[in-house]
């Protein structure tokens, strides 16, 4: 008697009796190498994407900045090829106009993480901050944030008080 047919991925499993293959991959196998990816995946973009938070994100699977899926941010390529040397540890690209999407050269500006903190707290005052944690419960982060030109996470960190501690609800006589 003649045995079942293998799988032709060459892991030793064997195909249904139909002769399609047994769909035991999604259990876990993850031996097939026939899987097409990158530019052969029916679903390729060319190797651009966005992400949630807007930024453009491009394929580079070597670059020591890449995320799991192998994608860095394009800002961080620009900036790179721009200084033509890698950005060392602590360094951040900061998009001048505030437009995510803007990778142009003269649009990044690299700085370290302290710094880009720094510029984006700065254009808060403690006025403001009395007023961003009075609106707490009234308007959603997004609200506030645009209304005062800053990131949503931003007025959630003053509302939590883990940046500007040291200013107390009440204004100083």
């Amino acid at each position: 008697m003649i045995g079942k047919p293998l799988c032709r991925c060459g892991c030793g499993l064997p195909v249904s009796s139909y002769g399609r293959q047994v769909r035991h991959y999604r259990v876990g196998h993850g031996r097939h190498k026939n899987w097409a990816s990158g530019e052969k995946h029916r679903h390729w973009k060319g190797g651009l994407s966005v992400t949630k938070a807007g930024y453009t994100i491009v394929r580079a699977v070597h670059h020591p900045r890449a995320n799991p899926s192998g994608y860095v941010h394009r800002s961080v390529l620009v900036a790179e090829s721009t200084l033509g040397r890698s950005l060392v540890t602590g360094e951040i690209v900061h998009h001048i106009n505030g437009d995510k999407k803007d990778d142009r050269p003269e649009n990044l500006a690299v700085m370290t993480q302290n710094e880009h903190a720094r510029l984006h707290n700065s254009i808060v005052t403690e006025e403001d901050v009395r007023e961003i944690r009075a609106c707490y419960g009234y308007e959603t982060s997004g609200e506030i944030a645009k209304r005062f030109g800053i990131a949503p996470c931003t007025v959630s960190h003053i509302q939590t008080r883990r940046i500007w501690k040291h200013v107390t609800n009440e204004e100083a006589v």
